[in-house]
């Protein structure tokens, strides 16, 4: 699939998730929910995107009319826009709208996985030193949806109705669904490998199996925990909207510039940071994060005011900053998990590695709120948001321990080594070598020797 009409998914995902979010929160925040609950209900909003290999396996092993991606990419987006039209139409209570978000995020989840399958078979192709950029052209369009959509969404927000941006939602779900019909297109090989595919059971059992490789598996467990530590941003964002009355045109701007550092970003990726040694980068990142995490204390003190800088310019900039610094540590270890999946189950694979980052995602928002409830921070009183946040900041150093986990080396000398070590194996195991022919001979019709299973 050409990259460019990949990209343009990418960038109506970006929209997705992100034109309604603001109005979402600020729906929910108008039907009661606590500061400790929306921290806790955020975190349940992450669950269907850590269980995105089996979204990929269920692509695999039932295909629809012999093909195994464009088809749910249509449904879901068709399903999503009519849960948007639900919830702009109807007066939901609190608990129908969470248990219809918590859908949607499984729909918009799973046509997600859908693109990052066809992306993988993309990165696949790409020769030694180029490693990353396919990837990077659809990360920035991702970003580029997501910076238009907040700015967008937080300054119409100030002039129509949430109800009315959940029908704009609905309408880009739409757009997606009829682009996927044209521009979304799977070989003839992936469709002829659809009718006698392996089953779920059997793709699952190939996925539990690569899962083994330490080369694998170790990268996994750092970002884990370097994802995985508490988080103060939902009693943070209670502070802006609740103590600094900061309007819906602002938060929009504010998250408009988040996605725009993160689009900076994989710009910076691209171009400093593609061979970066893993285990000194992620050290410096470390300590990096836990230092620029303690910025929110100058605001939540007023120290800024001290210093005659207003309440906006330094959200405005802290965000910019911290969120650049953010993109570019996630992105060594995506590029690596693309470069270091074998060929077969590249994508369930991918998958599978960044839904452990999601579930980190998912732990840090849980202990988040247990940690707000705690310390009962409420939308009326922030005495112990400063502690919150020292608590979030310092526990960014705990990935330290861990920091070993990471190969040594750039991400072409790690994937090198691991490619070799795979060689070996199959040249080895005589019981494994004639499981991994029948496996080729089944994978033989694709011009890149690989089926369908590319899903994120």
């Amino acid at each position: 699939m050409n990259i460019h009409k990949l990209a343009l998914f990418y960038f109506l995902l970006g929209v997705i998730l992100n034109m309604a979010d603001l109005a979402t929160n600020l729906e929910l925040i108008g039907l009661g929910i606590s500061v400790a609950d929306l921290a806790v209900f955020n975190a349940i909003m992450i669950v269907p995107w850590c269980i995105k290999p089996v979204y990929g396996l269920v692509s695999d092993a039932w295909p629809i009319c012999g093909e195994r991606r464009r088809p749910y990419i249509i449904m879901a987006n068709l399903l999503c826009s009519v849960g948007w039209g639900v919830i702009a139409k109807y007066e939901l209570t609190l608990t129908q709208l969470r248990t219809l978000l918590f859908a949607l995020s499984m729909l918009t989840c799973a046509s997600d996985v859908m693109y990052d399958s066809l992306l993988v078979v993309e990165a696949k192709k790409e020769d030694t030193g180029h490693h990353g950029k396919k990837q990077t052209v659809c990360w920035i369009a991702r970003a580029a949806g997501a910076t238009i959509a907040s700015f967008v969404a937080g300054m119409l927000l100030m002039h129509v109705s949430r109800q009315a941006m959940f029908v704009a939602q609905a309408s880009v779900h739409l757009v997606a669904a009829t682009a996927a019909i044209f521009y979304v297109v799977e070989g003839p090989s992936i469709r002829f490998a659809a009718t006698v595919s392996r089953g779920f059971c059997q793709r699952a059992r190939q996925l539990l199996q690569a899962l083994k490789s330490p080369t694998l598996t170790r990268p996994a467990i750092f970002m884990f925990f370097f994802g995985a530590t508490p988080s103060s941003y939902m009693a943070f964002f209670y502070f802006l909207v609740s103590e600094l009355h900061f309007s819906t045109a602002l938060l929009g701007t504010f998250k408009s510039i988040r996605h725009l550092a993160m689009l900076i970003g994989t710009v910076l990726f691209r171009r400093y940071f593609r061979n970066v040694q893993l285990q000194r980068f992620f050290t410096i990142m470390v300590v990096l994060s836990s230092v620029l995490g303690a910025t929110p204390l100058v605001l939540v003190s007023h120290l800024n005011r001290d210093l005659s800088i207003p309440d906006e310019v330094f959200v405005g900039g802290d965000d910019l900053f911290l969120s650049v610094f953010t993109q570019i540590s996630l992105l060594p270890v995506l590029v690596l998990a693309a470069k270091l999946c074998p060929t077969g189950i590249e994508g369930s694979l991918y998958a599978t590695f960044v839904s452990v980052i999601n579930f980190s995602g998912v732990v840090s928002e849980w202990l988040g709120g247990q940690l707000t409830s705690y310390l009962q921070i409420t939308r009326d009183d922030f005495e112990n948001l400063p502690v919150l946040i020292s608590i979030c900041t310092l526990s960014t150093l705990f990935a330290l321990v861990f920091i070993q986990c990471l190969p040594p080396g750039n991400i072409d000398d790690i994937a090198r080594h691991a490619k070799a070590a795979r060689s070996d194996d199959e040249g080895d195991g005589d019981d494994e070598g004639e499981e991994m022919t029948l496996d080729a001979a089944s994978e033989s019709g694709d011009e890149n020797g690989r089926p369908a299973e590319f899903s994120d």
